[in-house]
Order: C-alpha cells, then sequence, then structure tokens
C-alpha cells in the first residue's frame, strides 16, 4: 500500500492507557514473527499494525472524503418542535385576519393546542413563549456540548485549545487556487540557485575553519534508535505515511531491524522516495485578505521514518559541533542548555542599562531576513557541512537527499498538488533548525571581524550583533559604524543567497544614554515570557489579578464573596487552579536568576554584573510550595469561608475534591458549589432574634427565600 492510499489513523490518547498497551502488547508479539527486508516494509509493517490495534478498539479508519456531519438527536428534535410551533403561530395569526378562507392544517392545531377554551391570543402567547424557551434549551445544551468538548481538548491538545480560544484556529470554507498555490511556492522552493563560490570573505572564513578535525562517520545502532524515539511525542500530526510517533516507540519488536536498515541506507547515501515527502498544510493567515496564496501559512509535516533518522543525525552533528567549539556564544538558537530568546532579552536589556548608566552612545539595528529558511541555496548548505567537517556519510546523505525534497500542499483536506523543494531547507523535524544555524555561523565569523560594536566597559568586552535563529541584531556606538555593520551583513546576505525583509528591520540610536530616534519598531510581550526581562510593579500584578477575578465573576465563574487565596490552589487540594500575574513573574525571576548565577558565559556575566544580582538561595519549586502552604493555611484559618475545610478535615480523602479536578462541572454550578460551602451567597434569612409570633406572621411572604436558604445550608453540609 502507497502512501496515498493510507487512510488516516485517529489519534488515540484519549483511550485508556492500559487498554491500549494490552492491544499494542498482543500486536508486538505477532511482529517479532513477520520479517521484513527494507525500511520501506517496516514502514507498511508498522502502518498495518496501527490499523489493527485502532480497529480493535472500536475506533474507524477515515477514509480521506469528508465526510458530511450531522446535528446531535436532541439538537434536531429540539429545532423540530421550534419550527412545528413557529408555524403554528403562523397559521392562528392568519386565520384571525381571513375569517372565510379555510386554511390548511387549522383544524389539527386548533385541537391540539386546545384553541376553542384557551382561545387563539392564549395559545399564540403561549407558543412564542414556548419557542423562546425552547430556543434557550438548545442554547444551553450547546454551550454544556462546547464546554464537555474543551474539557476534553484541554486534557488532550492545549495547544489546539487555545488557538481555538483566541480565534486563530477557524475552519477554512475556502481553498486557495491549487495552480496559484504551485506558482507561488515553486517560485520559492523550486528556483534553485548556488551561492557565490568566489566570495573573499568565504575564502577567510575557510582559512579561519582549517585547523577543525573531520567527524568520522556516524554508525545508527538499536540503542541510538530507542534514545531518539523516546524524545518524540506520541500524536503529533502524522506525515504522508500515516504513522504517529506512538506507534514506532511502543511496538519494541521492530526497533532492531528499523537501526539496521537506517544504517544501510545511511552507508549507500540514499533513502526511499517516501522518506523525502513531506504534506504541508496551508493555514490561512488573515480572513480579510481572501484566499489568495501568499495568505496561508505552510506547516510541513514529515514522514516518522524520516524523522527519526534525522534526528539521530542531528544528535550526533550537535554534539560534534559542540565538542569542537564552533557554535557561537552570540547565536542562541538552536542551543541546548540556555534560556533561547530569554539570554538576548537579558543581554539586551544590559546593553541599555550599561548605556544610560555610563551616559555613551549607542545605535541598535534590528535584520529580519525574508522567508530565511526557504531561501537558503542547497549548495551553501552542502558548503557549510564541508567546511565544519562534519562526518562523509552524513554529507553523503544530505546532499543525494535534497535532490528528492518535495512536498505535498493541501489545505483543509483539499490536495493542492506537489512542490519539488531546490531551495530552502525541509522543515518538520529537529535537524531543520540545526542545519539553518549552521548556515549562519559564517556570518557571525564575519562581523567578528569587522571593526565596529559597542564596548561594554570594565573587562566585558566588546559585542557587535546577537542572534536568534534569522533574527539579527547589531550594537554599535554610532550610526556610522552601524551603517558598516549592515554593509557586511548585506554583502555576506547576497552571496549565500538571503534577502532582508525591510518592513521588519529597525534603527534605534541613542546619545548619552538618552535615546535620540526610533524606526519601525514595536514589541509584543507575554507575562510569562517577560518575568525578569521586564520590570513590572507589583501594583501592575496585582491589577492584573483583579481584572481576571473581575471576568471570573462577570461570567459567574466566581462569586464575588467567595474566598480569593482558594481561588489560587490547585485543584486536587480543593481550589480552583487559576495561576497568579504576580507568582507567576517571581517564579520566572526566581529562575531566572538562579540559571544567570549558575551561567559562566562571559556575556550573561556582564548581566549579573549590570544588575547586582545575587545569588537566590530558593530554588522556583520551593517557592511554589511555599505559596501554596501559605494560600492553604490562610483559607483554613478564616472562620467563614474555612469552615466547611475545618469540619471536614477528617473525613476527607483523595476523593474529596475528585468533582473539582475532573472540571466536568458546569462553570457556574462549580462557582455557586464552593460559595455554598464558603458560606458566601446572598440570601435573606430571618434573623433568629426574631420571637416565634413574628417568625409566623411573614412566613408566608417569606417562604421562597427560607427555602432558598435551606438549599444553601444542604449544598454546605
Amino acid at each position: 500500500m502507497t502512501d496515498s492510499q493510507r487512510r488516516k489513523l485517529p489519534a488515540l490518547n484519549s483511550v485508556d492507557k492500559r487498554k491500549l498497551m494490552g492491544h499494542v502488547r498482543d500486536v508486538n508479539e505477532v511482529l517479532d514473527t513477520i520479517d521484513t527486508t527494507c525500511i520501506t516494509d517496516t514502514d507498511a509493517l508498522l502502518y498495518a499494525a496501527a490499523k489493527v490495534v485502532t480497529e480493535d478498539l472500536g475506533f474507524k479508519v477515515h477514509s480521506k472524503q469528508k465526510v458530511n456531519k450531522t446535528e446531535p438527536w436532541w439538537k434536531r428534535r429540539l429545532e423540530g418542535q421550534i419550527t412545528e410551533m413557529r408555524a403554528a403561530i403562523s397559521k392562528l395569526t392568519e386565520s384571525e385576519k381571513r375569517h372565510c378562507k379555510k386554511i390548511r392544517g387549522l383544524s389539527q392545531i386548533e385541537k391540539r393546542y386546545n384553541v376553542k377554551e384557551k382561545g387563539r391570543t392564549v395559545v399564540i402567547e403561549e407558543l412564542k413563549q414556548r419557542v423562546t424557551a425552547k430556543a434557550a434549551k438548545v442554547k444551553r445544551y450547546q454551550q454544556r456540548v462546547t464546554q464537555f468538548r474543551q474539557n476534553k481538548l484541554f486534557k488532550t491538545n492545549q495547544e489546539r485549545l487555545y488557538e481555538e480560544l483566541s480565534g486563530t484556529r477557524n475552519p477554512q470554507e475556502e481553498h486557495p487556487d491549487p495552480v496559484e498555490c504551485q506558482q507561488f511556492w515553486g517560485k520559492i522552493w523550486g528556483n534553485p540557485v548556488e551561492h557565490n563560490k568566489d566570495a573573499q570573505w568565504l575564502k577567510d572564513v575557510k582559512r579561519q575553519l582549517k585547523h577543525v578535525e573531520k567527524q568520522e562517520n556516524i554508525f545508527i545502532d538499536t540503542q541510538k534508535v530507542k534514545k531518539q524515539l523516546s524524545k518524540m511525542p506520541n500524536w503529533k500530526a502524522a506525515g504522508p505515511d500515516a504513522v504517529h510517533g506512538f506507534w514506532i516507540k511502543h511496538f519494541t519488536a521492530v526497533h532492531e531491524r528499523i537501526a539496521k536498515q537506517l544504517q544501510l541506507a545511511l552507508e549507500s547515501g540514499e533513502v526511499p522516495h517516501w522518506m523525502t515527502t513531506g504534506r504541508t498544510v496551508l493555514i490561512m493567515k488573515d480572513k480579510s485578505k481572501g484566499n489568495v496564496a501568499s495568505n496561508y501559512r505552510p506547516i510541513t509535516c514529515l514522514n516518522m521514518m524520516w524523522k527519526l533518522m534525522t534526528g539521530i543525525i542531528a544528535n550526533e552533528m550537535y554534539c560534534f559541533i559542540e565538542r569542537k567549539d564552533l557554535f557561537p556564544v552570540e547565536q542562541k538558537g538552536g542551543r541546548r542548555g540556555c534560556r533561547g530568546t530569554k539570554d538576548q532579552l537579558l543581554i539586551d536589556k544590559m546593553v541599555m542599562r550599561n548605556s544610560k548608566r555610563r551616559r555613551t552612545n549607542l545605535c541598535v539595528a534590528w535584520i529580519d531576513y525574508k522567508k530565511a529558511y526557504d531561501m537558503v541555496p542547497h549548495s551553501w548548505i552542502d558548503e557549510c557541512l564541508q567546511m565544519f567537517g562534519l562526518a562523509d556519510n552524513i554529507r553523503a546523505l544530505l546532499t543525494n537527499s535534497m535532490k528528492a525534497w518535495c512536498t505535498t500542499l493541501t489545505s483543509n483536506g483539499k490536495d493542492l498538488g506537489q512542490v519539488r523543494i531546490q531551495r530552502g531547507i525541509f522543515q518538520g523535524d529537529s535537524l531543520s533548525p540545526l542545519l539553518f544555524v549552521i548556515s549562519l555561523i559564517p556570518l557571525t565569523s564575519v562581523l567578528r571581524n569587522v571593526s565596529a560594536g559597542y564596548d561594554l566597559g570594565g573587562n566585558h568586552g566588546s559585542l557587535n550583533h546577537l542572534l536568534f535563529m534569522d533574527d539579527l541584531k547589531l550594537f554599535c556606538k554610532d550610526e556610522k559604524q552601524c551603517d558598516k555593520l549592515v554593509q557586511t551583513v548585506r554583502l555576506v546576505s547576497k552571496d549565500i543567497g538571503m534577502d532582508f525583509g525591510i518592513n521588519k528591520c529597525a534603527t534605534l540610536v541613542m546619545k548619552r544614554g538618552r535615546r535620540v530616534k526610533t524606526l519601525n519598531t514595536w514589541a509584543v510581550a507575554v507575562l510569562r515570557y517577560t518575568g525578569g526581562v521586564v520590570e513590572w510593579t507589583k501594583a501592575e500584578l496585582a491589577g492584573m489579578d483583579r481584572k481576571t477575578r473581575k471576568m471570573l465573576s462577570i461570567y459567574k465563574t466566581h462569586q464575588m464573596s467567595a474566598d480569593v487565596d482558594r481561588l489560587y490552589l490547585p485543584r486536587k487540594e480543593g481550589g480552583r487552579g487559576l495561576v497568579s500575574a504576580s507568582d507567576c513573574v517571581e517564579m520566572e525571576q526566581i529562575s531566572l536568576n538562579n540559571y544567570i548565577n549558575s551561567s559562566e558565559e562571559k556575556l550573561l556575566r556582564a548581566v549579573l554584573v549590570e544588575s547586582g544580582n545575587n545569588v537566590n538561595a530558593i530554588d522556583p519549586l520551593t517557592f511554589k510550595s511555599q505559596k501554596r502552604t501559605e494560600r492553604s493555611a490562610k483559607w483554613r484559618e478564616k472562620q467563614l469561608h474555612g469552615q466547611f475545610c475545618r469540619e471536614t478535615e477528617n473525613i476527607s480523602s483523595n476523593d474529596t475534591w475528585l468533582w473539582l479536578k475532573k472540571g466536568e462541572l458546569k462553570k457556574e454550578t462549580e462557582g455557586l458549589i464552593i460559595a455554598a460551602q464558603e458560606q458566601a451567597l446572598a440570601v435573606n434569612k430571618c434573623s433568629e432574634s426574631q420571637d416565634t409570633e413574628e417568625r409566623c406572621g411573614c412566613h408566608m411572604q417569606d417562604m421562597p427565600r427560607k427555602r432558598r436558604d435551606s438549599a444553601t445550608y444542604r449544598m454546605w453540609l
């Protein structure tokens, strides 16, 4: 069975794991008895085994054609009743105006709704109220279904849930034109270019790297296969082979043969064509721009066997480059053991502080590459692999594979055609970011040799650029030096076939520590991400928490009189699981301070000196535990809010808060029960100081309030 004939297998992340693993063990025993001669046969065997387990568990394997989903029975029944009542209202209203003419079906309606006794006006009004009630019921049921679906999605795929809640994930009604898409992406990927092999700076870089010893040929064994599989996610979107990571990870009977077959492919320098074929899903960026090809973002899914092989290769390449100290400290993209952009933001913040404190001149420029991953020439990738002395079998495999890279464009389940990738990096695996980082290492070498930059003072040296993947930031003392650095970057970029994205480039000029000129700049911050970088005040963070609680109260999720400390406790301990903005930022600051204090990197040591941070003895997890303990104690000590917790302490167990942990109640119901436990509901109970006669005299008019009060206390007990 070819990849095009394979049907999509559903992700089984919501299935009981013990039941699923039982079926996997049974199939695993059978796989051990079936021989396969090549990696293609092994992949087909994995798909067949996964399909057997999926069908045994009662799941249907969907065909590639979309099935029209019908509305649920309860909704069709209620909407049918609403339609029927609206028709009755229409006929009864019409009969009042047309006394002489007969209306078809009117007699049945009059008999059904007893119009002779009640009268037309009363029946019409009654039917209108029924329609309103039924419509409200449909809306309420639909909200409940949505809540259940979102709760399930929160457990299985939080990224998709947040995309849905933020409105960035919407079903696409229109498909882009297939011909236009193939032409648009064909011009980018299908246009092979060569880098300038005679550039003087390239000769200088090669001269600097002459001392690098060549890496020995790598070997793929079973241990490396198992190690790489342990890092792979279980149910991430599968490639054209339709095999999820879970299956290849847990069908251990084929691991040994996979290692042997991948090693054979590595020795020959070639892999089957299906391994280098991806599936690119086009996702619309902006609905207002329509379905033009340029308004779609490509997300590529690769075959699991290719991701496994390139993952092993990437690990071997990374270890070699790190061992030879070829990774520049200016580049934080794709680096292990660092905070990535957080490191760069801290260094950037340190430079700004340094300039303000010392009242020095500073010029900063941001450089953004246009479609950076898609513009790197294949010849430049091969040149870099050779320059850095990577293994011959790695280079041979990648060079031959690049010639066969291709992807099938799809949008909303519809195939739009296939495009060959003759330029750019085959994205979707752990090797692609490493290849891109390697391709920009020569740029760092060239910039280091330019006599321009910002002097940090003291023993911290100077700095003229920072990189995170393709985002480049230049530092220098004036605009003249800045222009020199920009021209150097432009020259190198032109020689390796990459262009600037002018719309996202910007500059900043500071004279004696004060901002003078800013061009085309903007900032987007996420709360946790900004912790330790942006200096939030306590009032600002407290205001965020207050606004959050206000929103919860508006939507009846949290009663205004309910306890605040309980709101931020974990659900398994009786809380609501809300994360405090103050705690979030403070914990991130502690974690970041500990990271800087333990780092030996020169620039991060300069950050430590500039910020004046001392070694923080507390651990982030310890801080989180202390906060939780403090809030729990404060909640229990409160005379009114903590009474339920104190009185049930002797009989509580792990199942006491199971109803909160599962999160299957409506948010309004959950908030109401918690408020009742805390005696925080607004009720009008008669004062106990009133004598019997007074209470008896008013009990008729206060009966509804007393009944509600009684129900509240029963709920609390």
